[in-house]
């Protein structure tokens, strides 16, 4: 029913607290029993190789597959994810985000049964003033209507959000394909990357980024 698509660099402390903040308020699945994919991006330097992030996933997931790039790679790590998963839903879920409140996955499975229309459910990071949503590649539930379809189109090139929004991939994004969730008033995942990388004095490049959600 569903699997989880982790793009992910050399920081198995992290990873473990991501994977640890889902296994513990994720309910109405075990992730024992989920399908792991997960690019490793080859950053930054420092001690740690692919073995030490592959004690963390499978610490977490029955079967990983994953994909050790040799060059940095946003665009490359996703369209790979993408093309690789198979499940009707997938948890796109970065390396650096923890879930810090309760949720429950078959209530939100089946908002996509009740709406063919939605496409995404961001999980609320923050509190929005902006209530025309837009998809994006932040944690989320993605239904395989739109990952699939959007694996093929994707370039290597180009940030995944940019190429999403681009004139030419308007339909994927129309009005009504993504929702927060639970709403925009209550956020429930944090960004632990920024202390990570604050606390190891590691600036983020801004090549790259994406544009504003």
């Amino acid at each position: 029913m569903i699997s989880v698509c982790t793009t992910a660099t050399l920081r198995p402390d992290i990873l473990e607290r991501t994977y640890e903040s889902f296994a513990q308020n994720l309910y109405g699945i075990s992730l024992r029993s989920v399908t792991l994919y997960i690019n490793v991006d080859p950053i930054p330097d420092g001690p740690y190789g692919i073995d030490d992030i592959l004690k963390v996933t499978n610490k977490y997931f029955g079967q990983v597959f994953f994909k050790q790039a040799l060059t940095p790679s946003q665009p490359a790590a996703v369209k790979w994810l993408w093309s690789t998963a198979d499940t009707p839903f997938i948890l796109n879920l970065e390396d650096d985000w923890e879930l810090r409140s309760e949720l429950h996955l078959p209530d939100m499975l089946k908002l996509f049964d009740r709406d063919e229309k939605l496409l995404q459910l961001r999980l609320a990071a923050y509190k929005h003033k902006n209530r025309a949503y837009r998809i994006t590649t932040s944690p989320s539930i993605l239904s395989r209507r739109f990952y699939a379809p959007m694996a093929k189109l994707l370039t290597t090139d180009k940030h995944v959000e940019h190429q999403i929004r681009d004139s030419e991939f308007g339909v994927m994004a129309t009005v009504g394909a993504c929702r927060i969730y639970p709403d925009a008033d209550h956020p429930v995942i944090a960004d632990i990357g920024v202390a990570w990388r604050n606390e190891r004095g590691i600036k983020k490049s801004d090549k790259g980024r994406a544009p504003d959600a």
